[in-house]
């Protein structure tokens, strides 16, 4: 029947809202939203593929800055071609640290919160719920029912029967007595539904970490340092690390044995630590990590000017690979900024035998700095020094270089918090889940009738605790089982 409108009864008369509070209203429906919580995982997750699938900027090459514009012209677009522009206008070369990653991470902790507030209210009234008594109808409707009948007892002590057996299996039990029945409400693991905000807080703090990574961390995966010299870590760090030895082990059929890099730490200037660096036994010092990547080999090279004075001496890196089919050449390049000159070192092929740079020797092409022309080439023997631009080169001898993967993870130690505790939460969640159970204990003749109730658990087996009280209760010599048991959907 229709409900009968009347114009004169307030109480029927629509809710009006200032206009403040009527956007303070839609803004919570909005972060409240589940809807926004999956939409903003997938927004996440597919600028992590991109951050996966599309090359990123080295760290360190800050967004419009010189470096981060050649890198963008020498190697984006390289790539890319035209795409590279809108690319680099949407961020997408450097997906971690664009507002899109941040935006989409904050907001999934504000929904979070929000979502965790909405719910604490009914989660709250379930956890604290202690209502006892309930009418005679409770005990016949629902999904895991039982009945129990118990000849010459009364009440009091047909419940006691039942009391003592839910509490040796670990419940909390409070009674009431109304019209000569005896209530009993039992209940175990109550305050279990609060672990979903240990998990909700976890994730939150999942989040934290990751962004606190991506803005106060770095990662740098080609780190490199030649024996004997040592190079600046950068990042905005002190540190700079020096590379004594490197030593490389081989089994008899060639494949790797071991490497490893001795390596001495300063921080300012000041050596702060040594050690020995191999593959997964990183080296660290006050959150900053160094990692054994790859090696190579270096060359010592020295450049005299006419006087007699040294330029340059120390040992260059020959990491990067020259193609020029079908050879394969290792090279390395240096500035000598007294000359305003650009020096690249080749090494023989490492693939094949190289015609045009024999054992024992070095190529040595030397640029113009600012127009970058090409001024000359020599080959350099061992020990045999050569002149070219009235600069005299020598090879004084071969070494190795080192390359390191060094990375700073501040969100580390929140990262490992996090993990405690979605384990904690999961853990409670599913394996220390509530229980609870309600009995109607009533004069029936001579003796007493016993109803329980099973509070409805989702999932599978979810009777399965109900089952085993049944079973105990059924063990009491003076109680016998009359009604039904498990599901009552029928």
């Amino acid at each position: 029947m229709p409900k009968i409108q009347n114009p004169n009864d307030p109480r029927q008369e629509p809710k009006t809202y200032p206009p403040l509070l009527k956007a303070a209203r839609a803004a919570w429906k909005f972060f409240t939203s589940v809807r926004l919580t999956i939409v903003l995982i997938l927004v996440l997750v597919a600028f992590s593929l991109i951050g996966v699938f599309v090359i990123q900027v080295p760290d360190g090459f800050a967004h419009g800055s010189v470096e981060y514009n050649w890198w963008l012209e020498n190697v984006a677009w390289f790539k890319y071609g035209v795409w590279a522009g809108p690319m680099d206008f949407f961020q997408l070369f450097d997906v971690y640290h664009s507002v899109w990653f941040l935006g989409a991470g904050l907001l999934l902790v504000l929904n979070i919160i929000a979502c965790s507030i909405n719910r604490w209210r009914s989660v709250w009234a379930a956890v604290s719920s202690h209502r006892v008594k309930h009418g005679q109808p409770f005990y016949t409707e629902g999904r895991e029912l039982a009945q129990f009948h118990s000849a010459g007892d009364e009440p009091s002590k047909a419940g006691s029967l039942v009391i003592r057996a839910l509490r040796r299996s670990g419940y909390g039990v409070k009674t009431e007595s109304a019209s000569g029945r005896l209530y009993l409400s039992a209940s175990k693991n109550s305050y279990s539904p609060l672990a979903t905000y240990l998990i909700h807080l976890s994730l939150i703090m999942f989040i934290a970490a990751f962004l606190i990574t991506s803005y106060l961390g770095f990662r740098d995966p080609f780190f490199i340092v030649a024996e004997g010299t040592e190079v600046a870590v950068g990042h905005g760090t002190s540190l700079s690390l020096r590379l004594e030895d490197f030593t490389d082990d081989y089994w008899p059929d060639g494949t790797p044995k071991d490497y490893r890099s001795d390596v001495i730490l300063y921080q300012g200037g000041e050596e702060v630590k040594e050690g020995t660096i191999r593959v997964n036994h990183p080296l660290g010092y006050q959150g900053t990590r160094f990692y054994q990547s790859f090696f190579g080999p270096a060359a010592v090279i020295s450049i005299q000017a006419e006087d007699g004075g040294v330029l340059y001496q120390d040992s260059l890196p020959l990491s990067g690979i020259l193609e020029s089919s079908p050879f394969e050449r290792p090279t390395g390049t240096f500035v000598l900024d007294s000359e305003n000159l650009v020096v690249r070192i080749i090494g023989p092929a490492v693939n094949l035998d190289d015609p045009a740079i024999a054992g024992g020797e070095l190529g040595l092409e030397l640029y113009d700095r600012e127009t970058a022309l090409a001024l000359g080439w020599i080959k350099l023997e061992k020990g045999a020094p050569a002149e070219l631009e009235g600069l005299e080169f020598s090879y004084l001898g071969d070494a190795m270089y080192s390359g390191f993967q060094v990375s700073r993870d501040p969100g580390n130690p929140l990262i490992w918090a996090a993990s405690a505790l979605f384990l904690i939460g999961l853990g409670i969640v599913f394996y220390l889940p509530r229980r609870q159970l309600w009995a109607m204990v009533e004069p029936v003749g001579k003796g007493s009738q016993i109803s329980l109730r099973w509070a409805s658990v989702r999932g599978p087996g979810r009777n399965l605790e109900f089952q085993k009280i049944v079973s105990k209760l059924q063990d009491i010599p003076n109680l016998n089982i009359e009604g039904p048991t498990g599901d009552n959907d029928d």
